[in-house]
């Protein structure tokens, strides 16, 4: 638990007849903070209790209730590996960082996984002891911190549905082929994402989907008028934004300021901007975002080129620019938490004192 807590885990303590009922009410409420490590012990030593929860903020968890060939198969074809996971009274959790695609529940006759994700859910965590004496193994010696665990990107799109909605699935997302009604306006949406990333304005992008439109509609009976224009403009807007995200196949931009302020940490600066790149490409599109920058994990990862020293000099730098804040001073048990700040709200540093702080 520790370790976890440490590694900015939102931990939950748990009990109840089974061992799996949060013991705190409203604990998935916004207003609810996250409990201290020893307050945590406390309300579990006294409901004689040996289960916690790890509410599932920033996270994803494919619970496999089976673990079988055929689930392990399909976790195999489906899931990026990770190296956090936890074998069940039933099956198996696999832990990921959380990337805003959670998709739906695989119900087969083999094979049962249910994938949860964010703040209205949380799993057992492992070393917990349920009243019936089914515990929660960890599979490898130690939990990796929150910032080494892999971001979930399913190897194939919407893992829960049948091999016939993933053909048709497939269809849509190749945008290729004639396009009844019924599906007019989401396969133009796609569409307009997929060429906002090339087209040169609005305009062009308009004209793009509008050529796509006239060469696939079957019929445009029904489709409302300016319907297209306003499609082409919401896609340009949010490429406009940088908010157009593909996953690992994705564009995320460095602000220029925040990139000329990073210039005046001197010989520090391809170091700095290197790690604020990371913290960009994990956290960016996730607006005030509170995470953990486990330097030490990171390097021995290879996350980072560099070593631990380098890699705090690194953190140093953008933290004195004002570029990365800390939100939450860790104690003896628990990590520090940042989040990225908007480069548009900083000023110019003093150069030479940058340097010579960093």
């Amino acid at each position: 638990m520790a370790d976890l807590y440490s590694s900015g885990f939102h931990l939950l303590p748990c009990g109840g007849d089974d061992g799996k009922r949060a013991l705190r009410r409203n604990w998935n409420k916004a207003t609810f903070h996250r409990l201290p490590l020893s307050k945590c012990e406390e309300i579990m030593a006294h409901r004689g209790s040996r289960t916690y929860g790890i509410r599932l903020d920033d996270l994803v968890v494919v619970d496999c209730d089976t673990w079988n060939a055929e689930t392990r198969e399909y976790v195999d074809s489906h899931f990026p590996p990770t190296s956090f996971q936890v074998k069940t009274s039933r099956g198996m959790h696999f832990y990921y960082r959380a990337d805003g695609v959670v998709p739906s529940a695989v119900k087969k006759p083999s094979i049962k996984i249910d994938i949860k994700s964010g703040p209205n859910h949380y799993v057992v965590g492992p070393g917990s002891v349920r009243p019936d004496g089914a515990s929660y193994e960890l599979i490898n010696a130690a939990s990796a911190p929150w910032e080494e665990l892999p971001v979930f990107r399913p190897l194939i799109e919407n893992p829960g549905a049948t091999e016939a909605a993933v053909e048709k699935s497939a269809d849509i997302l190749s945008l290729s082929g004639p396009v009844a009604p019924g599906t007019r306006n989401s396969t133009l949406v796609k569409k307009a994402i997929q060429l906002a990333k090339g087209a040169s304005d609005v305009q062009q992008l308009e004209n793009q989907v509008r050529t796509y439109a006239v060469a696939n509609f079957q019929s445009w009976d029904g489709f409302p008028e300016g319907e297209l224009s306003k499609i082409a403009a919401w896609a340009w807007s949010k490429r406009m934004a940088n908010s157009l995200y593909g996953g690992a196949n994705s564009t995320f931009g460095v602000n220029r300021f925040a990139l000329d302020l990073i210039s005046t940490l001197g010989k520090h600066a391809p170091n700095a901007l290197f790690l604020y790149s990371v913290l960009l490409a994990s956290h960016g599109h996730f607006p005030h975002r509170r995470f953990a920058i486990a330097i030490e994990a990171m390097a021995k990862s290879r996350r980072l080129p560099y070593g631990k020293t380098t890699g705090y000099a690194a953190r140093s730098g953008l933290l004195g620019l004002g570029l990365v804040i800390r939100v939450r001073k860790g104690g003896h048990k628990e990590a520090d938490l940042f989040t990225l700040a908007n480069p548009a709200l900083l000023s110019a540093p003093d150069s030479e004192n940058t340097r010579r702080e960093a």
